[in-house]
């Protein structure tokens, strides 16, 4: 099958691969669609730690089922989508609820071979059927949803709340619907892309500001949002966020910065009695991201911007890499 191979940092290719061994447990889908997402765009740069290489990329995919275990064969040709955590179950993180912690945990796309393919081999518990009636090309950011989704439970937005989002790339535009859906009085959008400040006003944010203007939120302490997501994948952000948040306001850390770093006073957490509380992979939301992307309760369409072949990923690293013609989500279709 032809895939996307990273083959050490910084070095990747499109080329002719062997066929995906599926064992018992396992089901080998055929992918339809496949986004490149903020984390890929650093693992193949090689700004993310303890990638393994050689490693075919790609986590946030839709596909339909090609072959599964005989028990499973009504399975076949249905359209799905499949949990990335593969946990161990039995320790003391997967027991209490926080599989994403594990130590044992692997993941398609991360650890193991991921979506940037062909085919894509899962294992069959993790799987989650779709409604026939549910575009596949939408149905590829129901990973990123769940992470959205699992977030709003790490810190949750009560209604009449204000909130601030720093990033509007694909997470920072799910979670301003998510939040808004909460019932959140308003909800101010973070970007320096001008494409994703208009997307996120067409999503209903109320503001949609550059990072330089993000100081606007703090002028009026009485307005100041009570919750502050940082989403933007860079440690500035984190900063930002940490300012502009109100006195006893939250902050969710969602974006992974990598190794990057920036100085901050811890003093600040103390004098505004902030809640700090990070967010790491999409995690028992499931279901619902199912749901609510079955249902149009969110929408994913808007956020998908460009569409390119497999034979073209270089062109598509690059468009999404640089935020190039608006791009939010680049959807690869193997």
């Amino acid at each position: 099958m032809k895939a996307l191979v990273a083959e050490a940092p910084g070095r990747f290719s499109v080329r002719e691969v062997r066929d995906p061994e599926r064992r018992s447990d396992e089901v080998l889908v055929k992918v339809a669609h496949c986004t490149i997402c903020g984390s890929d765009i650093k693992l193949l740069r090689g700004l993310m730690g303890d990638i393994r290489f050689p490693l075919v990329p790609g986590h946030e995919w839709s596909g339909v089922v090609a072959e599964a275990p005989a028990a499973l064969r009504h399975l076949v040709g249905r359209p799905v989508v499949a949990d990335i955590l593969q946990a161990c179950g039995g320790c003391r993180y997967c027991n209490s609820g926080r599989p994403n912690l594990c130590a044992d945990l692997e993941e398609p796309g991360i650890s193991l071979d991921g979506a940037f393919a062909e085919y894509v081999v899962v294992k069959a518990s993790q799987l989650h059927p779709l409604p026939e009636s549910l575009p596949l090309r939408e149905a590829c950011l129901i990973e990123p949803l769940a992470v959205v989704l699992y977030a709003l439970r790490r810190v949750p937005v009560a209604a009449g709340e204000r909130v601030a989002i720093l990033g509007g790339g694909g997470i920072g535009q799910l979670l301003l619907q998510a939040v808004l859906r909460s019932g959140a009085a308003s909800v101010a959008m973070i970007d320096p892309h001008p494409e994703r400040r208009s997307l996120a006003l067409r999503l209903g944010a109320a503001l949609a500001l550059s990072p330089e203007e993000a100081g606007l939120l703090s002028e009026d302490g009485d307005r100041r949002p009570e919750v502050v997501f940082d989403a933007a994948g860079r440690a500035e952000a984190f900063r930002t966020a940490l300012e502009i948040a109100a006195l006893g306001g939250r902050v969710g850390a969602i974006g992974y910065s990598g190794s990057e770093a920036v100085a901050i006073e811890p003093s600040i957490v103390m004098r505004k009695l902030l809640d700090i509380r990070g967010v790491l992979s999409p995690t028992g939301t499931w279901n619902e991201a199912v749901d609510l992307v079955a249902h149009a309760g969110i929408q994913t369409g808007p956020l998908l911007t460009h569409d390119m072949s497999l034979d073209d990923f270089s062109t598509a690293f690059q468009i999404a890499g640089e935020r190039r013609d608006g791009a939010v989500r680049v959807v690869v279709q193997p």
